[in-house]
């Protein structure tokens, strides 16, 4: 008789008066063959364990756009995370054959644009929010409950405060159309100009940014982050001649005024909080591009 783990093989052949088993036990699940001609007979019973074999364990971020999330850098809601998730891929001979979510796991080591360093006359900046694992228990339980042995998770380095992957946010200056790190006079008339061109003139979000009327010629890449920025006054999507004014009101107010505490919500919205629609952050000019004509930011 052989035991090595929990499987049990046994086998049993008895002719005449001899008899000889030999078992060996490696496992936990049972399959019995019985075989009998004349006087032989032979018994073979094996068990396998309830635990699946892998080849390594992987940990994955879905669900938010590869482009990121935009944000005013004043926004003090905290980010849209809803359709995030993080899950561990069981990889079996090089195939992903089985996903466990363990999003509640992990948590960001940034929850809000407060939380991120915004310099001073800075018009935009791109930064990486890290899912740490924080609950490392809750984890080892969920490979165990899907079959799989926790060890896994050690050899494969998820272990507590393993950083899952991360999401990209980039924050932009409310009202910096041309993202130079200052609301100025240029901003509100380029601004203006991009009204004119899509909701006047019926032009289209791709044709106004060809003409340059907002971005002034940079790389076209950055045109959601000017859109975002642009869309000062109420943050619904469309760039409209209310935004264009109260980029010139707070430009008024906090350079020619020399009010230095001037804030949008306090001296242009009359107190109101203002916070853009949540569509808005993974997509900055998705109403105008609908209004205005398709533009594919790739």
């Amino acid at each position: 008789e052989t035991n090595t783990g929990s499987s049990t093989t046994s086998t049993e052949t008895n002719t005449g008066s001899s008899s000889t088993s030999t078992e060996t036990n490696t496992g936990s699940s049972t399959t019995s063959t019985e075989t009998n001609t004349g006087s032989s007979s032979t018994v073979t019973t094996t068990t396998e364990t309830g635990t699946t074999p892998a080849t390594y364990l992987s940990v994955a971020i879905e669900g938010i756009r590869d482009k990121g999330l935009v944000y005013w850098s004043e926004e003090t809601g905290k980010f849209d995370l809803s359709a995030l998730s993080v899950s561990l891929k069981v990889v079996e001979a090089g195939e992903v054959v089985k996903t466990i979510d363990v999003t509640n796991a992990f948590t960001p080591d940034a929850e809000s644009p407060e939380d991120i360093d915004f310099p001073a006359r800075t018009g935009c900046k791109a930064s990486a929010i890290n899912f740490i694992l924080t609950d490392e228990a809750a984890v080892q339980k969920a490979v165990t409950d899907a079959g799989y042995d926790a060890a896994l998770l050690a050899e494969g380095g998820i272990v507590e405060g393993k950083a899952a992957g991360r999401v990209i946010v980039t924050l932009v200056l409310r009202g910096d159309a041309d993202l130079d790190g200052t609301v100025s006079l240029d901003d509100a008339i380029a601004t203006l100009q991009y009204y004119s061109h899509t909701l006047l003139a019926h032009r289209s979000a791709k044709e106004s940014l060809e003409s340059g009327s907002l971005n002034k010629g940079m790389d076209e890449t950055m045109f959601p982050y000017v859109h975002y920025a642009a869309d000062a006054f109420d943050g619904d999507g469309t760039i409209t001649l209310d935004d264009a004014m109260s980029i010139l009101q707070y430009y008024t107010e906090l350079t020619l005024k020399r009010h230095a505490d001037t804030t949008w919500t306090a001296d242009i919205n009359n107190g109101k909080q203002v916070t853009p629609k949540d569509e808005l952050h993974a997509d900055p000019f998705a109403f105008d591009a609908a209004i205005n004509g398709d533009y594919t930011f790739n």
